[in-house]
Formats: structure tokens, C-alpha cells, sequence
């Protein structure tokens, strides 16, 4: 039986050390040169186990030979082709894209995804800091990179599985009353008030009415295509009567969006402006999604399933956190 000759011609070249594998395997000599022992390592156990007719031990090696493949693939790099992955749809891309790079600044990011351990994950957290909800964020985004490498074909441990999440914080109750709003618009400009009532008319949230565009709006079917929103996935957004009024007067600005005076940081700039003016500083735009979605509910003429299919929750679970309905109102109805 020939000899098979096992990493040898070992040499260097121009720009560092190479590494050769000769085997001689059936009759047939087979050569590859690498740059790294790991991935020579990696080939010849390859090789080997293809070679093999016992099962156990080709099953063996074939593990071998994915463990070393992984140890050259750090969590930066999966945190990398993960953040390339995220949709254009998706309203949370940019969030998601500060929160990866974060994590590829710390030491974790240096791992393998088979080194990656519930430790590892509690001390990632703890360098990130600011509020539990923060951290959630972060423990909630490091696991959907796993979930993803093992569709990627790594047969890798989700360590964030096995700790503790951070608790989510409190659910906001803030609702909107009708001198608050009176206060709004007289301290915003017409532009930002057109956002404002198209949120409380729709329940939308501020990414998903920001980047709609003039040709997803069909004004005799009463309906907005959203395009952008927090999942990726699109959805149509029934409109009132009034959302029609406001969106036909709407100026459309640079891409046909909507809103083309207003973007995200003119927005914020004259909210927190208003907010200061009027002393409103606990209201925050995100409650007008809860205070909108509660008058649906509060409304009658929509059930549940109804009022998701305007919010987007896809959970009702999640739904019934924003509905935080008026005890005397209910009342009313118990008559």
C-alpha cells in the first residue's frame, strides 16, 4: 500500500510561512499549499476522512474538521456577514448596525463562535452598560447572529440561550390627552404636525411614516404601502378619512417621500424643542403608536386581529401592551 506523506514541504516565501499537504491516497497523489498549519490541518483531515470506509470514525474526523474550520472564523467576522445580511426594509437597520459594531469593539468579537461561552456574553453586557432594556437589546441581537450561523452550516452552541436575559423595562402608559395635544400644535410647525397626526391616525410608527413615498399612496383605495418597517416585512396601512385629508396636502420631497421637508433629525430637533417649550418632557413620539393604538381598541368598531392588521403586531400579546384602555370608558359600554 503506498506510504501517505503527512504535511511536509514545509517552506517559506515571499510574505511568510506556507504550508504544503502531500498525500498519496488510492493511487493518486493529491498537493495543496495553504497559508496557515490550521487550514493545511483542516484539508488533510478532510481528505482522510473521504478516504475512510468506517462510518464512526469518518463521523469523528468529519467533526474534527469543522471544529478547526471554525476556529479561523471569529465572531467579528460572523457579526460582519450578518450586519451585510440585514434588509434595507428593515426600519431597525441602523440600530442593529451601531449595536454590531459596538460588539466588534470588544473583546468577545476576538472568539471563535465554538469559544463563545455564557460568560463570555455576561461580560460582553456588562461593557456595554446604560439600561437593562439596553442590554437586552444587545443579548436579543448576539443571538440571532448564532440562530443565523447555524443556517450559515456551523454547528455552533447559542451561549446567549443559556443566561439570564436582561429584564425589559416597564411598559410605557403614557397617553395623550386633549390639552396636551392643544399645547403641540401650537408650539410645532405644520410640517412636524402633519407627522403627528398621520401617527395618530395610523398607529405607524416614526421610521415606517418617515420613509413612505408618494407612489405607495393609493387615495382611492384609502390605502399606504410601508415599505420600510421594523421586521422588513411590508405591509399595507389602512387609512381614515382624515390621514387622506393630511396626505394629499403633504409636499413630497427628494426619492417621492411623503414627508420631504421632515426628516429624522429635523423631527427630533423641534420635538425635544416643543417638548421643552411645553413642558411635556416625559411624552416621547413613540407614544403616539400607544396612544393611537388605544383609541382603535377604544373605538369598538375593530377587534383585535382588525387592529393588528393596521399596528402591525403580529403578537397580541404585544398588542395588548399599548392597549391600556379608559376603566370609565369601558364602563359606558357596561350599561
Amino acid at each position: 500500500m503506498a506510504k501517505e506523506a503527512d504535511l511536509k514541504n514545509i517552506y517559506v516565501r515571499a510574505g511568510g510561512c506556507s504550508f504544503q499537504v502531500k498525500l498519496y491516497a488510492n493511487g493518486t497523489s493529491i498537493s495543496a499549499t495553504f497559508d496557515t498549519l490550521e487550514e493545511a490541518q483542516t484539508y488533510r483531515d478532510t481528505i482522510r476522512a473521504n478516504k475512510t470506509n468506517d462510518t464512526l470514525e469518518r463521523s469523528i474526523k468529519e467533526e474534527r474538521v469543522e471544529r478547526l474550520a471554525n476556529k479561523s472564523f471569529a465572531l467579528h467576522d460572523g457579526l460582519e456577514k450578518f450586519k451585510a445580511g440585514i434588509s434595507e426594509a428593515q426600519a431597525s437597520k441602523p440600530e442593529e448596525i451601531a449595536r454590531i459594531g459596538k460588539m466588534q469593539r470588544m473583546p468577545i468579537a476576538k472568539l471563535n463562535f465554538y469559544s463563545v461561552r455564557p460568560k463570555d456574553v455576561y461580560a460582553l453586557l456588562e461593557n456595554i452598560g446604560g439600561t437593562s432594556e439596553n442590554r437586552r437589546h444587545y443579548a436579543l441581537l448576539l443571538s440571532k447572529v448564532f440562530k443565523k450561523a447555524k443556517e450559515w452550516g456551523y454547528k455552533v452552541e447559542n451561549p446567549v440561550l443559556d443566561i439570564k436575559l436582561p429584564s425589559k423595562n416597564k411598559p410605557r402608559e403614557r397617553r395623550l390627552s386633549a390639552d396636551e395635544y392643544n399645547l403641540i400644535k401650537e408650539n410645532i410647525s405644520a410640517d412636524v404636525l402633519s407627522v403627528i397626526i398621520i401617527a395618530l391616525e395610523t398607529a405607524a410608527r416614526k421610521s415606517e411614516i418617515l420613509n413612505s413615498i408618494r407612489c405607495d399612496l393609493d387615495i382611492e383605495k384609502r390605502t399606504l404601502r410601508l415599505r420600510k418597517t421594523k421586521n422588513g416585512e411590508q405591509r399595507m396601512l389602512p387609512l381614515s378619512t382624515r390621514a387622506i385629508e393630511i396626505l394629499k396636502e403633504v409636499k413630497e420631497g427628494d426619492g417621492g417621500r411623503l414627508f420631504g421637508n421632515i426628516n429624522a433629525s429635523k423631527l427630533r430637533y423641534e420635538w425635544e424643542k416643543m417638548s421643552v417649550k411645553t413642558g411635556l418632557l416625559d411624552l416621547h413620539f413613540h407614544d403616539l403608536r400607544h396612544e393611537a393604538t388605544s383609541r382603535l381598541v377604544e373605538r369598538g368598531r375593530l377587534n383585535l386581529l382588525e387592529v393588528a392588521s393596521v399596528t402591525g403586531h403580529k403578537d397580541l400579546a404585544m398588542l395588548k401592551r399599548y392597549t391600556h384602555l379608559i376603566p370609565t370608558d369601558i364602563a359606558k359600554k357596561l350599561d
